[in-house]
């Protein structure tokens, strides 16, 4: 398990890396060349970038090092860099909708809304999308596809790069679920569902209620849930099945 948390760690850390903006490399070569030509050339003082990089650095070689050794230490940093965050939360009041709303949008305009590819279900085989909505809430986008089939359960996909929030009523039951690359769980009984913003912040308006099962896993920097009277297996097969 630990070594688990370590690599899921690792993955965030790269992630965060490829968030971070660097100004452009100055040519590095013309610059020792002129250096070593310049004989009287007095020493220099790091630009504050150059600085600002290395404490970066510093500061991710630390996080590390505490985490591989310091239990509580590690599931805190894990909390802050997950996209999906499971906690207990009373029982979710009559005013919450349990309703999915957005608007009807086309394929390509939910892509050009949240920035990539929308993945689609190869499983089962004959499903189709009946509906596609796009959800605003704030900053976050998320777009819903409503898969129907003949003969099978239909169900509900989302997919966000948002941090997505799970609160467990005293009801619900939560387990991991092996086999993915990241984190996975299966979701049974009455909780809310919430999105929060690159602040952290909870978005109020995108708190919703749900009883449906639910798998919810992270891949790429994305959250993906699928809702629906599904049964585990049948989700994993659903969820692995996205081209």
């Amino acid at each position: 398990m630990i070594e688990r948390d370590i690599a899921r760690l690792e993955r965030s850390l790269e992630l965060l890396a490829r968030a971070i903006v660097y100004p452009t490399t100055p040519p590095i070569a013309e610059q020792i060349t002129s250096r070593l030509h310049d004989e009287t050339a007095s020493p220099r003082v790091a630009p504050a970038w150059a600085l600002a990089g290395v404490a970066m650095t510093g500061l991710i070689v630390l996080i590390a090092a505490l985490v591989s050794t310091v239990s509580p230490l590690r599931d805190a940093v894990a909390d802050v860099l997950d996209r999906v965050n499971i906690f207990e939360a009373d029982e979710p009041s009559s005013s919450i909708t349990r309703d999915i709303e957005g608007f009807p949008v086309s394929l390509n305009a939910a892509e050009d809304a949240l920035g990539f590819e929308i993945l689609r279900p190869a499983y089962p085989k004959g499903a189709t999308i009946d509906e596609l909505l796009l959800q605003e809430f704030g900053e976050v986008r998320v777009a819903v596809l409503f898969v129907e089939h003949p003969v099978f359960e239909s169900f509900a996909l989302f997919q966000t790069n948002a941090t997505v929030g799970k609160g467990l009523s005293s009801t619900a039951q939560a387990e991991a679920v092996e086999g993915f690359h990241e984190d996975a769980f299966w979701l049974r009984g009455l909780r809310i569902v919430q999105y929060q913003g690159s602040d952290g912040e909870v978005l109020e308006e995108s708190i919703r209620a749900t009883e449906a099962n639910t798998l919810v896993w992270e891949q790429d920097g994305r959250v993906f849930r699928l809702e629906g009277n599904l049964s585990l297996e049948d989700a994993v097969l659903i969820a692995r099945s996205l081209r």
